[in-house]
Formats: structure tokens, C-alpha cells, sequence
């Protein structure tokens, strides 16, 4: 798992980490050949192409 991805989820507010980390563990779970990036400031999971980012506003 990337670095950059995991502080992102850490230093994310509170309220919001559980259900970060619920999502990520569950693309692993279920996506075959996942990766994850840290794109544009923030987290990127993709196989061939980007198809899921995660975004705090």
C-alpha cells in the first residue's frame, strides 16, 4: 500500500477515517491487480486506467 495514501487517510478529519480506510481495504479485497497512487493530491486506485480517487473537500 502507498505511503502517501495511507497518511492521507490518517490525516484525514476523524469522522471521515473509518470509512476511508473501509473503502480502501475493500477495493484490495475485491479488485483484482489493484494499485493505488497518490495523484493530484490525493488517492488514486486503478488497475490498467484510474478508476476511483478519494477527495476531502
Amino acid at each position: 500500500m502507498n505511503k502517501e495514501v495511507t497518511a492521507y487517510i490518517e490525516n484525514a478529519p476523524y469522522e471521515f477515517r473509518a470509512i476511508m480506510q473501509l473503502v480502501r481495504e475493500l477495493l484490495h479485497q475485491t479488485v483484482p491487480n489493484i494499485t493505488e497512487e497518490f495523484k493530484w493530491n490525493r488517492p488514486v486506485f486503478k488497475t490498467k486506467s484510474d478508476f476511483s480517487y478519494m477527495l476531502l473537500n
